[in-house]
């Protein structure tokens, strides 16, 4: 389930405005959809609603998209305020005005605040968190305070999206536990500073958090409106704040949730403990993610993730110990990465035995810190990411670029290697354990595994 929008469309109709979301690519049928179709269709739906505002929540992930989507946008509303916001907005916002025509501005940060301003008429110039264009020329606002008491936000509005499609039964937003999961948020932004990570731009610190009472609300909301089984914590670190974090599973405690729901989140590696754990799976926590990302001790450094490969062997060991099962997030093309790096990354997973493993590929996100390095170095072109291509990604569907110490071919060798030998048995063994008749035909139906055996020994697009 998105997060950002929906809690915005919670603030503004708050506030007494009347809003309206429109998803794209939400489900088979729209990703079936031909590209130019869909914005058609974008543009209708925004004409039929005629909204005096529009917002984008974008990624860098889906820049072409959204620029086909604007232009309809505007085409169909002219007179609209369009503004985009999001972390790649936040991350880059002069440069984001000046690559899309058809916007008035953006919204840098945490959207509440500033967007109900803009909607009750604010001059857009002037509302902190704001980059705009006027007469030519971009200009950003003073800074906003990020918000003190996230208790004062109304809950988001959960019953503007698709909500039978977001918590259908599923083994993707809780990998491998087939369950109808919605994604909450208890907290905004991060203590850490990782060099790689976007999260304390968009939710500034501050990390804040809201009440126990406040997150055992919404989700006792989600359990009568909607049946859920799964609550999946899309917070960057539930264990942020421990206090917090103790305070939040007695309260479920309390409210008798636990022989209700299953709940998983994202934690730090070295936020955990063997007492925080047992009282966590007490609360119904069945799974954690954590962001080992690389078993290499100098990368680890250089991505300042301020922790060391044991750290995150033995917060898995811990949760091994608590019965709470873990997924390992791990990446791979990370800058400067070495055949021994990726090989130090492949036995850190066979050490540390986590339940499942996520292996994604490095993708710069513009404004990061490393990003910024990268283009200082030379790296990276300084606007790398204004390339005009289709279906979204900065590099066409093709990977990104390789900034490791390895040829492209030996790259994809090892990944193929970390995934066959490291992901994909892990997977499927914990995939078929916890899958139904009905859940394996499903699969069967959308031809993945196909896909994948074509995506992962075919030919590949740069290899």
């Amino acid at each position: 389930m998105p997060v950002y929008l929906p809690a915005l469309a919670g603030a503004l109709r708050g506030a007494g405005h009347q809003v309206t979301l429109v998803e794209y690519g939400l489900n088979e049928d729209r990703h079936r959809t031909a590209p130019a179709e869909a914005a058609r269709r974008f543009g209708r739906d925004v004409r039929a609603f005629a909204p005096d505002l529009v917002l984008f929540d974008v990624r860098a992930e889906v820049l072409s998209d959204f620029k086909d989507l604007g232009r309809e946008a505007r085409e169909a509303a002219p007179r609209a305020t369009i503004l985009a916001g999001g972390r790649h907005p936040t991350l880059v916002p002069e440069q984001t005005v000046a690559a899309g025509s058809f916007l008035d501005g953006v919204v840098i940060g945490e959207p509440e605040e500033t967007v109900v301003e803009i909607a009750q008429g604010v001059t857009l110039a002037s509302v902190a968190g704001t980059a705009s264009r006027s007469c030519g020329t971009i200009s950003r606002a003073r800074r906003r305070a990020p918000i003190a008491d996230l208790d004062r936000l109304p809950f988001p509005a959960w019953d503007l999206l698709d909500m039978s499609w977001y918590t259908a039964r599923t083994q993707r937003v809780i990998p491998c536990l087939p369950l109808r999961t919605a994604t909450v948020q208890a907290s905004r932004g991060c203590s850490a500073g990782c060099s790689f990570c976007s999260e304390g731009r968009l939710y500034p610190a501050p990390h804040r958090r809201h009440s126990a009472a406040y997150v055992t609300a919404m989700a006792q909301r989600l359990l009568a409106d909607y049946r859920i089984e799964g609550l999946y914590f899309a917070d960057e670190n539930l264990l942020g704040d421990p206090a917090r974090a103790r305070e939040l599973c007695e309260a479920f405690i309390s409210a008798g949730l636990p022989g209700k729901l299953r709940w998983s989140a994202q934690v730090r590696a070295d936020s955990v403990d063997a007492a925080t754990l047992a009282l966590m799976r007490r609360a119904g926590c069945v799974q954690l993610e954590f962001g080992i990302e690389t078993g290499s001790a100098r990368l680890l450094q250089e991505l300042g993730k301020g922790a060391v490969v044991e750290t995150g062997e033995t917060a898995l060991r811990l949760c091994r110990q608590a019965g709470i099962r873990t997924l390992a997030s791990v990446m791979y093309g990370l800058p400067g990465e070495t055949l021994a790096d990726l090989r130090a990354t492949a036995a850190m997973i066979s050490r540390s035995r986590p339940t499942i493993v996520r292996l994604v590929r490095y993708f710069p996100l513009p404004g990061t810190a490393l990003v910024r390095a990268l283009i200082q170095d030379g790296k990276l072109p300084e606007k790398f990411w204004e390339r005009d291509v289709r279906r979204g990604d900065p590099f066409g569907g093709a990977p990104p670029p390789n900034l490791t110490a390895v040829g492209d071919r030996q790259l994809e060798r090892e990944e193929r290697r970390l995934y066959f030998r490291c992901v994909f048995p892990r997977y499927v063994r914990d995939y078929l354990r916890h899958s139904r008749p009905r859940d394996l035909s499903a699969l069967a139906r959308t031809r993945f595994l196909p896909r994948l055996f074509a995506d992962k020994l075919g030919s590949r697009r740069g290899g």
